[in-house]
């Protein structure tokens, strides 16, 4: 960030006094911009044995198959945003079973959070954000 999204005057990096990293600090009114990671929600979702997966439509990971998730939204629980985000991506209608995964990449600065679900719509159908979507039987060894 080079500028101040509060007064509009540069930025600069430096660690603030009581904090152990970097940050954009406003050089003018002082205010410290901090970047937090990104919340992904979703589900793996149940159904007669089967599990529902995704061909992404748009980027990114355009053409691989995934679980139906996406950002969490403000003013949303984790768990709302997992159903909602289920539903754009697939059309599903799904319960909320319980907590499946957390999984963090730091890397990227996202952390996943996967509930299991069970789709309570017996057929979904697909919205752009999906090319193609397919329950499948899961791996088993």
């Amino acid at each position: 960030m080079q500028h101040c999204p509060r007064c509009g005057e540069r930025t600069e990096r430096q660690i603030p006094e009581g904090e152990d990293r970097e940050r954009d600090v406003c050089r003018a009114c002082g205010v410290v911009h901090y970047v937090n990671p990104k919340m992904v929600v979703g589900c793996v979702i149940e159904h007669e044995g089967k599990v529902l997966l995704c061909q992404r439509a748009i980027e990114p990971r355009r053409g691989y198959w995934t679980l139906p998730a996406g950002f969490l939204e403000i003013g949303e629980s984790a768990m709302a945003g997992a159903v909602r985000e289920t539903h754009e991506e697939a059309r599903a209608h799904v319960r909320v079973i319980a907590p499946y995964a957390h999984l963090d990449v730091p890397h990227i600065g996202q952390i996943y959070l996967i509930y299991r679900a069970q789709s309570t719509w017996p057929s979904p159908c697909y919205l752009p954000q999906a090319s193609d979507a397919a329950l499948t039987r899961p791996w088993q060894a």
